[in-house]
């Protein structure tokens, strides 16, 4: 039988003790509108929204069924009280404390986070991820002796190499010299000089990047100007 749980419809089975044979289960007992309450939490009894019924027919075993709203709290009590006169059978109460999750539907929600389990279980894929973890350590510490191969390196460099230095964030200044602004020297980025100042350019060959002061030699021809092709 289900768990009980928070919100979702729950069916229980009972049994009515006999006035007239004490001891005994009540057979086919009566069981009328007014018998049978609920009360959730601190509020009162009402009337169950489903009268219970026997099952089987003419048996001693009666279903109860309690809605999702009437199982909408964290203790739900159902009182059965006949209400014939005199009485058939005894008076009973029952007390089910009502969690928000349950085994089942937390095993449920585990595989709607993480998906279909690949292995036996979910515990299994757990202990196939931690044995592949294993090496890297509390912290990380596993990690120390991992050596990068000649092309995971030449990679690195290469994309180095080849990066758009119009992409990321310029952090030189006049007074902070970056590998970046050694990058735009004269001999790829836009610059102009005047009198004895060397201006080199951003990317957009309208920023200033940083400018450089010229020592002229006497009788060299001077370089006013550099800007090249392409973006």
């Amino acid at each position: 039988m289900a768990e009980p749980q928070v919100g979702v419809a729950y069916t229980f089975y009972r049994s009515l003790f006999s006035l007239a044979l004490p001891g005994e289960f009540q057979g086919n007992p009566t069981l009328e509108a007014g018998d049978f309450k609920v009360k959730k939490d601190t509020g009162s009894f009402v009337n169950l929204a489903t009268l219970p019924v026997l099952e089987p027919a003419g048996g001693t075993t009666v279903k109860f069924v309690l809605s999702a709203t009437e199982m909408t709290a964290s203790i739900v009590i159902v009182q059965a009280i006949d209400q014939t006169s005199p009485k058939e059978w005894g008076d009973a109460a029952w007390q089910f404390d009502v969690p928000v999750q349950t085994v089942d539907s937390l095993y449920t929600a585990l595989v709607a986070l993480l998906g279909t389990p690949a292995g036996a279980s979910i515990s299994a894929d757990l202990a196939a991820i931690e044995a592949q973890t294993d090496d890297i350590g509390v912290a990380g510490a596993g990690l120390t002796g991992l050596v990068l191969s000649a092309t995971e390196r030449q990679a690195i460099a290469d994309a180095l190499l080849d990066r758009n230095m119009a992409t990321g964030t310029d952090s030189g200044s006049e007074s902070v010299r970056t590998v970046r602004q050694f990058l735009r020297g004269p001999h790829r980025s836009r610059f102009a000089i005047v009198d004895t100042t060397l201006t080199v350019y951003k990317e957009n060959d309208t920023d200033v990047s940083h400018t450089l002061v010229l020592t002229p030699a006497p009788g060299a021809d001077p370089v006013s100007a550099g800007n090249p092709a392409g973006p």
